[in-house]
């Protein structure tokens, strides 16, 4: 009888913690953007069950695998107004908006010194017997170089320069 009441209760425990259940996904986990330009990632949090308490958990930055100064990311504001609602209902839209300064040199920022598997994006929670359930997503950003305006000018000046040439000959 004992190990008949132990099972159930073990059984039952078990269902507690299988109760929260959420699922965190990118479809696209790399953008490519421009000094300057700010880049938005979107996604779903699908799954969530039960009495989960969501909460935005953290958006860690960015680096170079050569170093250097970082990219810095934070939850977007419809993302955490769903937060806010507490709801058990699936969430699509805006995650996440990475900051990308004008003086950001061009590479790959897909990297993380405090992660072996690069810049994580975390979403989690907590239900009522405190259990954490949290998923998270890689991310990476692609900055590709703008030659300044100066280049600019002295590229159409000389395809200018090149035109009339050839008219007069």
């Amino acid at each position: 009888m004992k190990r008949h009441l132990f099972t159930l209760a073990l059984v039952g425990a078990l269902a507690a913690h299988a109760s929260a259940i959420l699922n965190f996904n990118l479809p696209i986990n790399q953008l490519t953007t421009t000094a300057g330009t700010n880049v938005i990632f979107s996604g779903t949090v699908t799954g969530v069950t039960g009495d989960l308490t969501l909460a935005a958990s953290s958006v860690g930055p960015a680096f170079k695998a050569t170093g250097g100064t970082g990219l810095l990311g934070a939850f977007t504001s419809s993302f955490q107004n769903y937060l806010n609602l507490n709801t058990t209902t699936n969430y699509a839209g805006t995650i996440f908006e990475v900051f990308v300064p004008g003086t950001t040199s061009a590479g790959l920022y897909d990297t993380n010194a405090a992660l072996t598997n690069g810049s994580q994006v975390v979403v989690g929670g907590t239900n009522s017997n405190n259990d954490t359930v949290q998923d998270n997503e890689f991310y990476a950003v692609n900055v590709q170089a703008v030659p300044e305006p100066t280049t600019m000018a002295a590229l159409g000046l000389g395809a200018v320069a090149l035109l009339r040439r050839r008219k007069r000959a």
